[in-house]
């Protein structure tokens, strides 16, 4: 498919990841991808971030776009969650305890499994929970998703003793690579049964409950909106972006995609650093 066979007047939403697809390599976005989505905007499209983190960080790139309306959704926590963004700023943009359109969260009794299976491999976790991200100490890889989220956190959690109320919306096993790979091989049935296993970083391995991903949260968002999937075109790079790929309409690889993320896709684009969003964009609106 070229650029000019792109089915023009189908689509209704946009969905895009952020890291490697929405954001350049410097984590800013580029000033045609800005235009190119205030444009769809403009002309009534639905427009969703996709992301692994917290609904502060899709707040904070909708606004840098001037494209926050009461119509901007976020898939958060990699599908485990689905956030009205529009309202999540209007009460008071929280940490914790924000409302959601949809979830599905884990129980303590999930999550304590997934660290003792961690601890086998010396391996530390973080989470978000429905009372806000937790940490078991501040190690480098934890430091990471503490900044790049700027939500604020508990250190010291202790995953294998958790309150039996608490719920999350997922859990991360963080370390060296090697690492990682050694314990995903070594998963248990359990685990295996009761989360989505993918990797988003060579130091981050994560767990979503109960198989939710970005491609089940992209069902969830055409429910809320009252549209097909069919008239969704989903923009990513990575693994956690697969299902979402699949299930859209159009499903939309950036040139700096993985191979099977690209063997996946619809069609593929231009890199993040070069403006592939825009690229498509134009062409749909065209």
């Amino acid at each position: 498919m070229q650029y000019d066979e792109l089915p023009k007047g189908k689509i209704k939403a946009a969905l895009f990841d952020l890291d490697g697809t929405l954001l350049r390599s410097d984590k800013s976005i580029g000033p045609k991808t800005v235009k190119a989505v205030q444009k769809a905007v403009a002309s009534g499209w639905y427009i969703a971030i996709a992301t692994g983190r917290h609904p502060k960080s899709a707040q904070r790139y909708l606004e840098q776009m001037g494209v926050l309306t009461p119509k901007t959704l976020a898939v958060c926590f990699n599908g485990s969650a689905l956030i009205n963004v529009f309202d999540y700023k209007k009460n008071g943009s929280k940490d914790a305890g924000f409302a959601t359109l949809h979830e599905d969260c884990a129980d303590a009794q999930e999550i304590m499994r997934v660290a003792k299976e961690a601890k086998a491999f010396h391996l530390n976790l973080h989470a978000y929970a429905k009372s806000g991200l937790c940490t078991e100490n501040t190690n480098i890889f934890s430091m990471r998703e503490i900044f790049h989220s700027g939500v604020e956190f508990s250190d010291g959690c202790d995953f294998l003793h958790i309150n039996a109320r608490e719920r999350f919306f997922k859990v991360i096993a963080v370390g060296e690579a090697a690492d990682l790979d050694a314990f995903r091989t070594s998963l248990s049935d359990y685990v295996k049964a009761h989360f989505e296993v993918m990797r988003t970083d060579d130091n981050f391995l994560e767990f979503i409950p109960h198989h939710c991903s970005k491609g089940s949260a992209l069902y969830w968002l055409c429910e809320s909106v009252g549209i097909s999937p069919s008239c969704v075109a989903a923009f990513g790079d990575a693994e956690n972006d697969l299902l979402m790929i699949k299930n859209a309409g159009l499903g939309i690889a950036m040139g700096n995609a993985s191979a099977q993320i690209k063997s996946q896709a619809d069609f593929v684009t231009c890199s993040n650093d070069d403006d592939g969003i825009a690229f498509v964009l134009d062409h749909l609106l065209a």
